[in-house]
């Protein structure tokens, strides 16, 4: 197991074990934590969130407290809708000609294919933002990055409100 730099405002864990997910054995070692919010983005619990590193596949351990935003992040592939839009316009060229009539269901219903695979291959991460240092999650479904940030800031607006109530 390594850890970050002393000062440091997260944690890099990278370790293997038989059988366990890496996940696991962080959180065994996390005693007391009450985890929020699991999916294979991040794991969040009551004063931190683990996120599996989208650049090197490590776990990261924040606490939430050392976080001052968070933002999704999108990736498409756009070459699917350029390619699914040139479809339909030549389905449109082949509806308005005299001799093409045959030809325009089925490269609709390609130009509806790409379409469909553009739509579903759209990936989300979770930008995880502390003072000078920026942590992206690895990538999931859009319903995914919603779901940890809401997490997250439910999370940071519990630990705000029981603040207050201690003053």
């Amino acid at each position: 197991m390594s850890l970050g730099t002393v000062g440091s405002p997260f944690m890099l864990v990278q370790e293997k074990s038989a059988g366990l997910k890496p996940e696991d054995s962080v959180l065994s070692a996390l005693v007391g934590e009450t985890v929020t919010h699991s999916s294979a983005l991040a794991t969040v619990t009551r004063n931190c969130v683990i996120i599996r590193d989208s650049l090197r596949g490590a776990l990261i351990i924040v606490a939430i407290h050392r976080l001052t935003g968070l933002k999704k992040s999108y990736a498409t592939v756009p070459v699917l809708l350029v390619v699914s839009i040139a479809l339909f316009v030549i389905a449109a060229a082949a509806w308005a000609s005299k001799q093409g009539n045959e030809t325009v269901g089925p490269i609709v219903a390609l130009g509806f294919l790409f379409l469909l695979i553009f739509l579903s291959s759209s990936r989300a991460a979770v930008v995880f933002l502390m003072d000078k240092e920026i942590v992206e999650s690895v990538k999931g479904s859009y319903n995914e990055a919603t779901a940890v940030i809401r997490a997250v800031e439910h999370v940071r607006a519990a630990a705000k409100r029981a603040r207050s109530a201690d003053i």
